[in-house]
């Protein structure tokens, strides 16, 4: 039995060749199996990568597509009012003179008449006006038209021909810019826009000479 067995190893330890020695017989199938491996390893991961890649992108997309409506949304244009829009209504005089002490004024005028201009639906204040005539001792006889633009957001058609006025005379507090308009047979116009530690006012003035100083002198509290 001992010789059998002895018998048995020796042909198995002929027959079975070392590991170097069967690694060099099959090198080439190992490679070509390990390669193989390693594509298939590499396909899996770079799937799983794309496969992230394309859920992390879908959920940016999700975000921009819920988002965006409301930050590309333009903000709502203000109204704008035109003179369809708007009512003037008659305003007390001691409203008026409040409207003229806005501006540093304590004369008194005559035939004084103020208003006040409201939108008809929301009835917002949108502009005020004080109307009146000043004679001056031994001088010129104006007839006033003081125009407070209060809403921007009201269309004042003739804002822009005040705002456009370059000539201008600066005394104490007051700055005057001032333009002649369209004059009549009767009567020489002045246009004015005139500031006042910040506020702002516009005149519309008729006078019958070209007494233009006397009117500065008036609107500056300057006039002896």
């Amino acid at each position: 039995m001992k010789k059998l067995k002895s018998k048995i190893k020796n042909i198995i330890e002929q027959e079975t060749p070392s590991f170097d020695e069967w690694y060099q017989g099959n090198e080439q199938l190992v490679q070509e199996a390990v390669s193989t491996r390693q594509r298939k390893d590499n396909g899996v991961v770079k799937l799983r990568r794309i496969t992230r890649w394309a859920v992390a992108c879908a959920c940016v997309l999700l975000v921009l597509c819920i988002s965006l409506p409301f930050v590309l949304k333009s903000p709502e244009e203000p109204p704008t009012y035109g003179s369809s829009d708007v009512g003037g209504i008659l305003i007390e005089e001691e409203k008026s003179y409040q409207y003229l002490q806005s501006m540093g004024w304590n004369f008194n005028l005559e035939y004084l008449n103020g208003t006040e201009t409201y939108t008809r639906e929301t009835k917002e204040l949108v502009m005020a006006n004080v109307v009146g005539e000043y004679e001056v001792q031994g001088g010129d006889y104006y007839i006033l038209n003081f125009i407070y633009h209060l809403d921007d957001r009201y269309h004042f058609g003739d804002k822009s021909i005040y705002e456009s006025l370059t000539d201008k005379v600066v005394v104490g507090d007051y700055t005057i810019y001032y333009g002649e308009g369209n004059p009549n047979t009767l009567f020489v116009n002045y246009l004015l826009k005139i500031e006042y530690q910040g506020n702002v006012c516009y005149a519309d003035v008729e006078c019958f000479e070209h007494s233009f100083d006397d009117l500065v002198a008036l609107l500056t509290g300057t006039l002896s």
